[in-house]
């Protein structure tokens, strides 16, 4: 599997994904996906989390409390 913030695929990419040992690749959706280029890309949400980050930063509460498997 491969994880990727921003699946900016471009040249030859979905080639080599659909090519590769790699059963899976998530990506957010960070970017706009009109239709997914390969049956192994799958797409994240993450409006869910910035929405809820935004509205913590703008009470001043915490972050890392949204993060609850990520130990310092």
């Amino acid at each position: 599997m491969a994880y990727a913030t921003h699946g900016l695929f471009s040249g030859k990419a979905i080639e080599r994904i659909n090519n590769s040992a790699l059963d899976k690749v998530i990506v957010t959706n960070t970017l706009p996906y009109n239709k997914l280029p390969s049956e192994k890309i799958e797409v994240l949400s993450v409006g869910t989390l910035i929405a809820e980050a935004i509205r913590r930063i703008n009470n001043n509460e915490s972050l890392s409390s949204i993060f609850p498997s990520i130990k310092d």
